[in-house]
């Protein structure tokens, strides 16, 4: 094990290396969390006590869920490998080691919440910036676009299409998580919020 300083490694690691915006900044958070539970870590302190410690932090003191932990817990993954790869680490202490992905808790709107969103849309009664994040949030649940697809929409992705007897407008777009092209029809509703 070396004595170098595992949180200088990996912030040179992630500045040097061509991330795009999203990774660099989700890599720098999980080093600032990091952070928050040992300012300063040595590669040699890094064990499986260490890690169980971090993730008992995480689940107790941060109040993050089992799957957050785990996610937090996957990424260090990412970054121990880095020093093995640099041959700072010997062994890797996450080795055999099974990070669950449990069922997450996710809560969707009822269509009576969405419709109250619709109303004080159509009601003008918020400000210029309140405005303009509620049609931002109604057009993803109109389209079921992720915030970082619609971060890279853009009117060219509207595309006119034949569906049957008529044309349709559509967006195409590659997914930015799955690198996959989709066609999403474009529906009233979603038309009506475009900017």
């Amino acid at each position: 094990y070396s004595d170098a300083s595992f949180i200088d490694f990996v912030n040179d690691e992630i500045d040097k290396k061509n991330y795009s915006a999203e990774t660099h900044k989700t890599y720098k958070t999980q080093i600032t969390k990091l952070q928050r539970f040992k300012e300063k870590i040595a590669f040699s302190e890094i064990n499986k006590s260490f890690l169980e410690r971090y993730k008992n932090f995480m689940l107790n003191e941060l109040k993050n869920s089992s799957n957050t932990a785990n996610k937090s817990l996957s990424m260090l993954r990412t970054f121990i490998n880095w020093g093995l790869d640099a041959r700072l680490i010997k062994n890797n202490p996450l080795q055999g080691v099974k990070l669950k992905k449990g069922k997450g808790k996710r809560e969707y709107l009822t269509v009576s919440e969405l419709e109250k969103l619709e109303r004080l849309y159509k009601d003008f009664n918020l400000n210029a910036r309140q405005l303009n994040v509620l049609r931002y949030f109604l057009f993803v649940c109109y389209t079921g676009l992720r915030y970082t697809d619609l971060k890279e929409l853009n009117f060219k992705n509207i595309k006119k299409r034949n569906a049957g007897r008529k044309e349709i407008e559509v967006i195409e777009i590659t997914m930015h998580k799955t690198k996959m092209q989709v066609t999403i029809p474009l529906t009233e509703k979603a038309k009506a919020v475009l900017p």
